[in-house]
């Protein structure tokens, strides 16, 4: 064979020379440094250290290219996942714009909507308007005419009124006018009988009990008259509960709060020379009393057969239907009379310091309510009403005493509060006397006290007698 075919030896230098051809011409091509070109003696040293740095190169190429090609695949793993994402993005922002689009459509369709029905409501606000105008119109006519209605009723309502209430005026003046002469014909009978031969200390007669009771309750109308301004109670203003606990003048107005007055002082007479029957009231709740009673349960222990004395209570009781010891208590009580009344000498006795004492007491604490009262309205109290005060404690006095002298049972009448009552001879309206006779009422106040008498001390101890009637105020009926 041919390949196998000898061919004519070359030398060592031609072969040498060729092989340094041909390296030299391939580090040409493959641009070798050129430190290694001519350099016969170390060129295939320097070839073979140059290929081992260029296979180590190559290496380090081939392993940067599979990292940038890593990379590359990476990046374009995402960018496809961005390219994705970009085509979900776009597509939602052509969702998002067809919301949009479908938006302003509504909106516009809002826009309108809204401009029609603001049309609407300003034609229905001016409408509205229109007949409210209307309205107003009507009802200011209508108010008018009401108001002409209600001007006419009124006049001819405040007409009515003042006829009516002239009516009264004239039926009170007219009634006034009787009492005072039927006042005046019980004066003159009681001053005939006065003419005749009579001791002061005595009983007085039914008339003259009559006569010096109502002139104690002249003076209290007189001293609470409304005229006396120092007691008017302003409106809205009240007299506080001890004065007045039933809070009267919160219900029927100040206007009346002159009954209130007259009740107050009765009440503070009967505390002083009332609380205890038969006269032993006379000298006051305290000293007086306890002074008197035990002059009337020592001499009842005289005669009582048993071997205690009696008790206040049981000597009292006594004296409802015993007739000897209502003529010792009427004996008794002549005497004190006596000394209160007659001889100067007793002027200095215990019982004139026992009444002198109760009496200043009383016009002490009605002088003290008036000041009270007064203080309402900013007044000032006049003096002279202390005479007034002071007449007014003295005849109560007097009366008291008449208590124990009388033979029989003499006894103010003070119904409660609430009560009921039969308007007639015993008891009396203090606006409409006896108008309504055989009504019966409820008591709100009692402005007078009644006066009664019971039995004569003697064979007759229960009958009842009225000298002088219980006038009250009554609770509303309405």
């Amino acid at each position: 064979m041919e390949l196998f075919k000898s061919r004519p030896e070359e030398s060592a230098s031609s072969v040498r020379k060729a092989y340094e051809k041909r390296i030299d011409h391939f580090l040409r091509d493959v641009d070798a440094p050129t430190n290694l070109l001519g350099q016969r003696d170390k060129t295939l040293d320097g070839v073979f250290s140059w290929g081992k740095r260029i296979l180590s190169d190559k290496r380090k190429v081939e392993r940067s290219l599979d990292e940038y090609v890593q990379t590359y695949q990476n990046s374009q793993a995402q960018a496809n996942d961005l390219k994705k994402r970009l085509e979900g993005t776009q597509a939602r922002l052509q969702e998002r714009e067809s919301q949009l689009q479908q938006a302003d459509s509504t909106i516009q369709h809002m826009e309108a909507e809204k401009h029609r029905i603001l049309s609407q409501h300003a034609r229905e606000k001016q409408n509205t308007l229109e007949k409210h105008e209307d309205l107003v119109a009507r009802m200011t006519m209508d108010h008018s005419k009401t108001v002409k209605t209600l001007n006419d009723a009124h006049r001819d309502t405040e007409r009515r009124t003042k006829n009516d209430h002239d009516i009264r005026v004239a039926e009170m003046t007219s009634k006034h006018e009787h009492e005072v002469n039927r006042l005046n014909e019980d004066m003159k009978k009681l001053v005939a009988q006065l003419l005749v031969s009579q001791s002061d200390n005595e009983r007085w007669p039914d008339d003259k009990l009559k006569f010096k009771f109502n002139e104690l309750r002249q003076l209290i109308d007189s001293t609470t008259s409304p005229r006396n301004r120092e007691f008017l109670v302003p409106e809205g203003r009240t007299l506080g509960p001890r004065l007045d606990p039933t809070g009267f003048i919160g219900r029927v107005g100040s206007g009346r709060s002159h009954y209130l007055l007259k009740t107050a002082i009765w009440k503070i007479l009967q505390e002083q020379f009332f609380s205890t029957p038969f006269g032993f009231g006379a000298f006051g709740p305290g000293k007086g009393h306890t002074e008197v009673t035990n002059v009337y349960l020592t001499w009842r222990g005289l005669f009582d057969g048993k071997k205690r004395t009696p008790s206040e209570d049981e000597a009292i009781a006594l004296l409802r239907h015993d007739k000897t010891a209502n003529t010792w208590r009427s004996a008794t009580f002549q005497t004190i009379n006596e000394a209160l009344t007659g001889n100067s000498s007793h002027s200095q006795s215990l019982v004139a310091q026992l009444s002198a004492e109760n009496t200043k007491h009383t016009i002490d604490r009605i002088w003290a309510m008036f000041l009270e009262v007064s203080k309402l309205s900013n007044s000032q109290v006049r003096g002279e009403l202390q005479d007034e005060v002071r007449q007014m404690a003295t005849l109560a006095s007097q009366i008291a005493i008449q208590f124990g002298v009388h033979p029989a049972q003499l006894q103010l009448s003070f119904p409660k509060s609430g009560e009921r009552v039969e308007i007639g001879a015993d008891f009396q309206d203090i606006e409409d006397g006896e108008d309504c006779k055989g009504a019966v009422y409820s008591v709100d106040l009692v402005v007078v006290p009644g006066l009664q008498k019971i039995g004569d001390g003697k064979s007759d101890m229960t009958s009842k007698k009225c000298i002088v009637p219980c006038e009250i105020f009554p609770v509303d009926q309405s």
